[in-house]
């Protein structure tokens, strides 16, 4: 069974916060009170700031936050799949900007 997951980015700031540049084909967290298993397979249903367009993806659950505090939500980190890529290179075109400020995100 794979669970679905849904998210709105509202600014390009909590986009950078979740976004996982660190893992190969990108990936995204995704604050949740439903937490899922480490490696278990999502379905991500997730829409950009300033866009209108619901994005799908399905990948799996690398990060796991089971307790929100200051810093961090409560939430998961879920990795896209090899052959994912134009979500990472739409991201990335987003972020451009932010990638490499050195700002603390949500994960790593």
């Amino acid at each position: 069974m794979t669970t679905r997951l849904t998210h709105s980015f509202h600014s390009l700031n909590e986009l950078h916060l979740a976004y996982m540049a660190f893992l190969k084909s990108g990936g995204l967290f995704i604050p949740c009170e439903q937490l899922t298993e480490l490696g278990q397979r999502v379905e991500l249903l997730y829409t950009l700031p300033g866009e209108s367009e619901t994005k799908r993806v399905v990948g799996q659950v690398v990060w796991s936050n089971p307790q929100a505090d200051s810093q961090r939500p409560r939430g998961v980190g879920v990795a896209f799949a090899e052959g994912d890529e134009p979500h990472r290179e739409r991201i990335e075109q987003l972020l451009a900007d932010q990638l490499a400020s050195g700002q603390l995100t949500w994960t790593l």
